[in-house]
């Protein structure tokens, strides 16, 4: 079952959902220190059934955020409310999950006649004690760290959640009877939490502080409860009286069904509308906003802001980077030259990594032409950082019409003698564990970027002696990239170190502009960049968020 990715505007935030399938619409709204991605095991059998559509709270995943903040959980209900007129959807079934089970209460309560059918699986009943424990102590702060260590608590925390529920209260009526989640799940799981950033914990926060003062009993919607018979989430549906007029209790034992109980439950219950075709992203004045390009079967995730007379700019980022990462290059172009930054495939929020006959380089390159046609962008000129750059020289030999000019900007470039280390140390092998210290190795490779070059020689022949003061939030924001591309890293890095793309610089017919600063201790890579175009490097200011216009000045 194919499953595209979607971004709609509501005046100036972007909601992001997933969609699937054909028939009747189906909603799906995830529980706190999640995303939609963890209904991607759902989806796909769900969507040969109902059109399945699954959206990321606001404030999580890559959903922007609400405003009041923090939001209380009505407010979050009229965020779906405004979601479903955005997408045209008039009837929809609903299936919450936890803080996704509250907000379909809500939404039963005050908006029944939109909803067809309801599913609420796991709805919580606790003692006013136990919600005061719960909201002080369920979503512990996690502010940044120069070490790196909120990663690791992060991380702790979602291996909690996976083994006892409270996670700070394990014991035989709390703890799940079921297998700790591989390292990848959980890996997916940190990555779902990390994507909300500090505010994380405020989905259920905002779940506690509802259920103070909900009822049930004030569903008007046709109503199932799902529960797991087992602990700890059995004995709450035991706590469900008095129903709505209507509910009734849907038991399970057996997750890996849930697919086949949910679709029998709702065949059961009214019928939903089919929904509209997706409508187009729209753009927000003076913003950078997000949206999907589609190219074949797979789907590259673009940053973009249209507004501006002169010619575009292609933002490309490095191996393990990120979009978001590097559009803040462009922010002194907004509003006089269109801005464009795609996520490399199998990093950020892009598919996957493609099938190739063992030319990476030229796979990767193919992708970003056929988005670039799809976009619509007649001509460009392209900034580049780090391996970024072999891309833009490949795009530029592939689309020589429009492409107009290349600035290289950190450009990977080792000598003969280096290339062997570069190719055997640059990509370190980071593979998520059970006990997260892998999480340490992808925080100091971030950092030691910025501190030695190459990152691996720590000795006083690799010092960078130009080193800006660390800032946190963008060390995170990499860090984070980082880890979304674990799997296909050490193929970044190939492309930078491939010989194909050394041999074609002087086959690149774009006029290419190799950046540097003065004192940078890299910029030994630029002038070898130049050597082979004859040409001197460009010197830049210090590095700083105006070197796009400086370099394509």
């Amino acid at each position: 079952m194919e499953i595209s990715r979607h971004f709609v505007t509501i005046d100036r935030r972007q909601v992001h959902y997933r969609r699937a399938g054909e028939g009747p619409t189906l909603l799906m709204l995830h529980a706190s220190l999640n995303t939609s991605a963890t209904f991607l095991p759902l989806i796909g059998p769900l969507g040969n059934d109902f059109s399945v559509i699954a959206m990321d709270t606001p404030g999580y995943g890559l959903s922007d955020v609400l405003s009041p903040k923090p939001p209380e959980i009505e407010d979050y209900a009229d965020g779906v409310i405004e979601f479903m007129d955005a997408l045209g959807l008039e009837r929809v079934a609903l299936y919450g999950m936890l803080t996704g089970t509250m907000i379909g209460v809500d939404l039963a309560s005050r908006y029944p006649e939109r909803f067809a059918a309801v599913i609420l699986n796991t709805m919580l009943v606790h003692t006013d004690a136990e919600l005061a424990e719960f909201e002080e102590r369920f979503t512990p702060p996690m502010p940044l760290r120069a070490d790196g260590l909120h990663i690791v608590q992060a991380w702790d925390l979602m291996r909690r959640n996976a083994i006892a529920y409270p996670w700070f209260k394990p014991g035989p009526n709390t703890r799940f009877n079921l297998p700790l989640p591989e390292p990848e799940e959980l890996h997916l799981r940190l990555l779902n939490c990390l994507s909300a950033g500090t505010e994380y914990g405020w989905g259920a926060k905002a779940a506690f502080r509802y259920l103070r003062r909900a009822s049930i009993g004030d569903i008007r919607a046709p109503t199932v409860f799902f529960s797991d018979r087992a602990p700890p989430f059995g004995a709450h549906a035991e706590r469900l009286a008095p129903l709505p007029k209507g509910a009734r209790i849907h038991w399970f034992d057996d997750w890996g069904r849930l697919p086949e109980d949910i679709v029998g439950v709702l065949k059961s219950l009214p019928p939903a509308d089919p929904p509209p075709p997706p409508p187009a992203a729209r753009a927000v004045p003076g913003q950078v906003v997000s949206d999907c390009v589609f190219v074949g079967k797979q789907q590259l995730h673009l940053r973009r802001c249209d507004e501006g007379d002169e010619r575009a700019v292609l933002l490309i980022h490095g191996a393990g980077g990120t979009a978001r990462c590097i559009e803040r290059y462009g922010g002194s172009l907004l509003g006089r030259r269109p801005v464009l930054a795609l996520d490399w495939p199998g990093h950020g929020e892009s598919g996957p990594w493609p099938d190739t006959d063992g030319n990476d380089l030229m796979a990767v390159a193919e992708l970003f032409r056929a988005a670039l046609a799809h976009i619509g962008s007649e001509q460009l000129d392209i900034f580049a950082l780090e391996c970024g750059a072999a891309i833009a020289g490949a795009l530029a030999r592939l689309d020589p019409e429009r492409i107009r000019t290349i600035a290289w900007n950190e450009v990977l470039f080792p000598g003969e003698d280096e290339r062997a280390a570069f190719a055997d140390r640059y990509a370190p092998v980071i593979e998520p564990d059970h006990d997260g210290g892998y999480l340490l190795e992808a925080w100091g490779f971030v950092r030691d970027q910025g501190l030695y070059s190459p990152w691996f020689d720590k000795s006083a022949h690799g010092i960078i002696w130009d080193v800006p003061e660390l800032d946190l939030k963008r060390t995170h924001e990499q860090v984070l990239g980082l880890l979304k591309a674990l799997s296909v890293v050490g193929r970044a890095y190939e492309i930078g170190f491939d010989a194909e793309w050394r041999a074609g610089l002087a086959r690149t017919s774009a006029a290419a502009r190799i950046c540097t600063y003065p004192g940078d201790s890299r910029s030994a890579h630029a002038v070898r960049v130049a050597e082979q175009l004859a040409q001197q490097p460009m010197l830049l200011a210090r590095p700083d968020t105006q070197w796009v216009e400086q370099a394509l000045s």
